[in-house]
């Protein structure tokens, strides 16, 4: 009889944990490692000062410029540099009056981990130019969750930028007129046109499937470390807690009895 008791207050316990606790440490070890704008911006910095590049440094202009185009692209269900209606990536900047010299944009969707990520830029050779421009002195990130064509995704938004001020005059002494050059919002750089830089047309069609994949394993992580390490764990603070039980209840019977 007792030990029927006890094995009902284990599993009870356990219930009782895996409910309570147990749903949550899956959730944080499943996510401990997702996309955040901080995160994007250490690997941006990280790559950057691997090549012998001085670091961007966060604008909060454009982390608000790239939060509206984030926000954009899921509510208007498009994914591109372009929106629906003909704005450019410069129609953000512009928004939130960043009035830049250089500009580019790096987009990315549908990834978890930000390793990933941001090796899929890197590898890309456009991408990767924005990444490793020396000129850029600015960055803005945003990292918004929503659904886009009836799935759950993750939109990134990377914006990259030098304000018009920190370009020293000698640079455009032998250009046209400061107020012709930033007047077309296609226009971001005197060495290229930005949409040189941006075309995500270019992306290598493997980068699609980069991303299919790693859905598919971040899904196979996930069960493998669910069944290999928490839901034993689980089971055995459920032990536990179903001990604690048990001696609660044996205790309460010993009050009475006296």
């Amino acid at each position: 009889m007792k030990n029927t008791q006890y094995n009902t207050f284990i599993f009870i316990g356990s219930l009782a944990l895996l409910l309570l606790s147990g749903w949550g440490s899956v959730f944080s070890v499943a996510f401990a490692d997702s996309i955040t704008p901080n995160r994007v911006v250490e690997l941006v910095n990280e790559s950057r000062l691997s090549h012998g590049l001085d670091v961007v440094l966060v604008d909060t202009k454009l982390n608000e410029a790239a939060s509206l185009k984030a926000h954009d692209m899921l509510e208007r269900q498009y994914f591109a540099h372009d929106t629906p209606t003909g704005e450019t990536p410069w129609y953000w900047f512009g928004q939130v009056e960043y009035v830049y010299r250089l500009a580019g944009e790096n987009l990315a969707i549908d990834f978890e981990d930000p390793q990933e990520q941001h090796t899929a830029w890197m590898e890309s050779a456009l991408h990767r130019k924005n990444i490793l421009k020396s000129e850029y002195e600015d960055i803005g990130v945003a990292v918004e969750r929503g659904v886009y064509k009836g799935e759950e995704t993750v939109v990134v938004v990377q914006l990259f930028g030098t304000k018009l001020e920190k370009i020293p005059a000698t640079k455009m002494s032998s250009q046209e007129p400061l107020s012709s050059k930033v007047s077309s919002s296609v226009l971001g750089s005197i060495e290229a046109p930005v949409k040189e830089t941006l075309s995500i047309k270019e992306i290598p069609f493997q980068m699609n499937i980069v991303e299919k994949s790693d859905s598919l394993n971040i899904f196979i992580e996930f069960l493998l470390l669910f069944f290999a390490i928490i839901l034993p764990l689980i089971f055995l603070e459920g032990i536990f807690l179903g001990h604690i039980f048990f001696s609660i209840k044996k205790l309460f019977m010993v009050l009475r009895h006296e």
